[in-house]
């Protein structure tokens, strides 16, 4: 709370916890909001939140080994490799990274707001491809991608041909189905 209000001072006066819907390919990752109400040095009430990613890395793991150990995330934030993104993509900011006595990772992130409220008219997805076309396309012309061996590491494991497929992955298709209920999508491509 003190890191996201830039207060060393600041008191906390209330805080909930909402777990975050997360489709995550990989097992041990957990995603929540925490929001509350804080009193400045000044005496203010202050809002706050925060996203808090954990990390259950597999048993016996080491932060060099299988790229699917957890440490990924926490490298990419602590390399520098999210604070200049091509195009218009951001990383959220993080705020610090904890490393638990259990082997678990806490990522503390800025909480981003979709103005959309997940919510996002037809138009606003082909901005997103859009963006996203451009963001690729920065590393085939503009620049080599990243070298870190930790980065593409899962390029050796088959991780993407191991996640093609929609039927090998419970909650992607756990999560289609939700998604294709929405009545905005129903609406669009019918029932």
């Amino acid at each position: 709370m003190r890191l996201v209000l830039g207060s060393r001072r600041a008191r906390p006066r209330t805080w909930e916890l909402e777990q975050l819907p997360y489709v995550s390919v990989l097992p041990g990752r957990t995603l929540a909001r925490l929001v509350g109400t804080a009193e400045l040095e000044t005496g203010e009430g202050v809002r706050w939140s925060a996203v808090v990613k954990v990390i259950t890395p597999p048993p016996n793991a080491e932060a060099s080994s299988v790229p699917d150990n957890g440490y990924r995330a926490a490298l990419a934030y602590r390399s520098g490799l999210l604070t200049e993104l091509p195009s218009l993509f951001r990383a959220p900011h993080l705020y610090t990274v904890n490393n638990a006595e259990d082997g678990r990772i806490w990522l503390w992130l800025e909480d981003l707001v979709d103005v959309y409220d997940r919510r996002w008219p037809l138009q606003q997805f082909s901005v997103a491809a859009h963006d996203l076309g451009v963001f690729n396309g920065h590393y085939l012309v503009s620049s080599p991608p990243p070298a870190e061996p930790w980065l593409n590491q899962w390029l050796r494991y088959a991780w993407a041909e191991e996640h093609a497929e929609i039927r090998r992955i419970p909650s992607y298709r756990a999560d289609l189905e939700r998604t294709l209920n929405e009545p905005q999508v129903r609406h669009h491509f019918g029932s």
